[in-house]
């Protein structure tokens, strides 16, 4: 139920249009919120057949997305983690951002994130310049 939370959230606050980045790449962002989604690594695929330009585009992409996963498994790396998605997801064009943890105001969040919304799963921020 915290994802469908999560997707009606972004479906309902979010405006048409904006762009999100959701750090496990959900495609129900794409389909049943109908946001854009900036980046999921199911869209390799497609772009192998369709556009050989953006297909490398998308490998930097991914392999940047998997070093995050793998300092994301570390606790006392959580600022580092924070930081590096974030600048991931400015990069990528994003306006929102769903983290996979629920908010927490102890933790370090960078100035950039305006909290949206929250569950016992999932968080989501606004991208502020």
């Amino acid at each position: 139920m915290d994802f469908i939370g999560i997707v009606d959230t972004v479906r309902d606050e979010t405006p048409l249009g904006a762009r999100i980045f959701s750090e496990e790449q959900d495609v129900a962002i794409r389909y049943y919120a109908l946001r854009p989604l900036v980046y999921t690594y199911k869209d390799g695929a497609p772009l192998a057949y369709t556009n050989p330009e953006q297909l490398l585009k998308w490998n930097d992409q991914y392999k940047v997305i998997n070093k995050l996963a793998y300092v994301r498994k570390f606790p006392f790396r959580r600022k580092e983690f924070i930081n590096a998605i974030l600048e991931f997801s400015k990069n990528a064009g994003a306006e929102y951002l769903i983290l996979a943890e629920p908010y927490d105001p102890n933790l370090f969040y960078p100035k950039s994130l305006s909290f949206v919304y929250s569950n016992d799963n999932y968080s989501l921020y606004k991208i502020t310049p």
